[in-house]
């Protein structure tokens, strides 16, 4: 049988790659091949101290150990995995710098692996491929026999592959795979089958399959460590795209906990993702801001029964703007209080159809907002109904309302059974009105004590007395 040499020109290896990063190499081109030629798929197996990756295809040529791109794999696109022609080199000289015995069989011949001297440079040596010409026994493909991989290592390589790793797939789309996370380790992001990372955070694994122009440029020649930069985009394109039940049910339950996945990180997601949990009908969607000052408006949601899901204020800003599948506005604080206010049912009553006593006290409100320092009859506009609204989660109706877009200030009319309730109640709206705020929030808080000092030192200090203690403390005389 005829031998040569063959100078594959690699003096040194990639130090970081592992004999698993090796094999990898060598299944992506079986796998490759197995696309390319329209062959059946190939198998990875043990025989005795050897382990045997074989495809059915066209066989290795030398040639395959001198181009720097694959012409023939970048035209077929996103169908194969392998770009990079030096990728078989360098996993030969991994696994010989390895001490793994590889020898490389096709129909025509077999490829050996040793250290020469490099031809014309006596101080240089270079790893060479020595090629045996002859029939081998084979009648198609190539078979690479390997000596000194343990099974552990062989085992490694498959788990870098979706189709060997084992993991459930949810579903299948447009643009890539969703994957269910395995039980242990973190959640692996492949791109064209093979694992490029792993996320310890993400809810769903997932297989890029419609490769962008940021994945295509991140793919350098290791193959590894792949940024979540490049990837990011085309994982929110395949979430945003899915139509699987398990996917929106998994998204829609994270979206409401205090921890949720880096996936929602992302705004376009959790906008997504808020969409998939407003169908159920019984959320709000309130910033972290509102939480705090708008307590009153957050316990009226809880009080109507509602999960209450905060969010960021990006994806609050986008969800006023947003519909559900039925066109529905999603529900926000705003949304909640425009429901709020269309439920209520007035039966206005003009002050003459008020009995005497009744219009006795009302009477009594421009001395009562004088008292705050309010021109009640020039500022706001006061009514008095008959009927108002359930207070949320009770059967008694609320007995004041403040109507900032109309200046408004609503009173029930049974709080002119009394100066005492009809003072308190017109109290507590002006002070909505003074503070621009909801119940329980700080500045509704600073507002009505404001109010209740200002009664308290008319009531208890006499005129000149009263005034210079109110300016002194707030600034101002009512």
């Amino acid at each position: 049988m005829n031998k040569s040499k063959f100078d594959l020109n690699i003096g040194e290896f990639l130090e970081d790659w592992t004999v698993e990063d090796a094999l990898r190499e060598i299944i992506s081109n079986a796998l490759d091949e197995c696309v390319l030629s329209k062959t059946r798929e190939p198998v990875i197996w043990n025989q005795g101290e050897y382990w045997v990756i074989e495809d059915f295809g066209r066989g290795l040529q030398c040639e395959h150990l001198t181009q720097s791109e694959s012409e023939e794999k970048s035209q077929a696109g996103d169908a194969v995995i392998g770009k990079f022609g030096v990728g078989l080199k360098d996993a030969l000289a991994v696994l010989h710098r390895r001490n793994i015995e590889t020898r490389v069989i096709t129909p025509q011949r077999t490829f050996e692996l040793e250290y020469k001297q490099k031809s014309g440079f006596d101080d240089i040596e270079t790893l060479h491929a020595v090629v045996t010409e002859g029939d081998t026994g084979r009648e198609v493909g190539t078979a690479f026999h390997l000596r000194g991989v343990t099974p552990g290592q062989m085992e490694a390589a498959k788990r870098l592959f979706v189709r060997y790793a084992g993991n459930r797939v949810v579903e299948k789309g447009r643009f890539g795979e969703v994957i269910a996370r395995p039980a242990l380790g973190g959640a692996p992001v492949y791109i064209a089958g093979v694992q490029a990372a792993e996320e310890q955070n993400f809810l769903f694994g997932y297989n890029i399959t419609s490769i962008n122009s940021e994945v295509r440029k991140a793919l350098n020649r290791e193959r590894k460590n792949v940024s979540r930069g490049a990837y990011r985009e085309r994982v929110k394109t395949i979430l945003m795209d899915s139509q699987d039940p398990e996917v929106a049910q998994r998204l829609s339950e994270e979206i409401a906990k205090s921890d949720p996945c880096e996936e929602l990180g992302w705004k376009d997601v959790a906008v997504h993702a808020c969409v998939l949990r407003a169908r159920e009908g019984n959320v709000v969607f309130v910033s972290a801001k509102e939480m705090e000052t708008r307590m009153a408006s957050v316990d009226l949601a809880k009080r109507e029964g509602l999960q209450v899901i905060p969010v960021t204020e990006a994806v609050l800003r986008a969800l006023k703007d947003t519909v559900d599948k039925d066109g529905n506005p999603i529900r926000t604080l705003e949304r909640l209080h425009d429901e709020w206010a269309e439920s209520f049912q007035f039966e206005f009553i003009d002050r003459e159809q008020l009995k005497s006593s009744e219009q006795e006290v009302l009477a009594l409100a421009p001395r009562i907002a004088g008292m705050v320092g309010v021109d009640i009859e020039r500022d706001y506009h006061l009514v008095i109904s008959e009927t108002m609204r359930p207070e949320a989660g009770h059967s008694m109706e609320v007995v004041g309302l403040w109507q900032a877009h109309e200046r408004r200030i609503i009173i029930k009319r049974n709080q002119l059974e009394s100066a005492e309730r009809f003072a308190g109640t017109l109290l507590h709206e002006l002070s909505h009105a003074t503070s621009g705020r909801g119940d329980v929030s700080r500045e509704f808080e600073v507002a009505l004590t404001e109010a209740l000092g200002a009664v308290a030192a008319r009531a208890l200090n006499p005129p000149l007395q009263r005034r210079s203690w109110w300016q002194a403390l707030f600034g101002w005389s009512p």
